[in-house]
């Protein structure tokens, strides 16, 4: 590894490792095995969701109250496990691409383009140091769009199911 290509990774763990303390400080579990791993933890219940994401009609209508309440709670730790590792993911794509800013601002006048954006690919393209920041931004991206709207769909199964107890319990107290 070249030695700038040391220093963006170290930067990129540096910043991992505050922000994981900056979640802590907010009382929310760490997501890295050990300070300086940049390891997302796996989440710890992955067995049971993928079981509860794949239930069938007849298994969800056989659940009772109480698994569906116990279902519930595991969906929306995965939703909130999801929602990290996309924030996770985003901050890393607004780090590369504020680096990527400091890396080219020198050079963007030594190219004749019409605007900035068109300038700003072509220092990109003319800087190997910068190009491999923007591989780190544009992998990053996908990773956002892949998790776009995951958080929020596994929540919105935790509601059903806190729907489906309620009338469970409405319909047992009825009786």
């Amino acid at each position: 590894m070249s030695g700038e290509a040391d220093s963006v990774k170290n930067d990129r763990q540096k910043w991992d490792i505050l922000l994981d303390e900056y979640e802590k400080s907010l009382g929310l579990p760490a997501t890295t095995e050990n300070a300086g791993d940049v390891t997302v933890k796996e989440f710890k219940h992955i067995e049971e969701v993928e079981d509860y994401l794949q239930m069938n009609r007849d298994q969800f209508e056989a659940l009772d109250a109480n698994g569906c309440a116990s279902i519930a709670y595991v969906l929306e730790q995965y939703a909130l496990y999801i929602q990290r590792a996309q924030n996770r993911e985003i901050a890393r794509v607004n780090w590369a691409r504020s680096y990527i800013k400091e890396v080219i601002a020198n050079e963007l006048n030594d190219y004749k383009a019409y605007g900035y954006e068109e300038k700003s690919v072509m220092a990109i393209k003319g800087n190997d140091f910068a190009s491999k920041l923007d591989k780190i931004a544009r992998y990053a991206q996908q990773r956002v769009d892949r998790l776009q709207f995951i958080a929020a769909s596994v929540k919105n199964l935790a509601n059903i199911l806190l729907a489906t107890m309620r009338s469970k319990q409405y319909v047992k107290g009825a009786t």
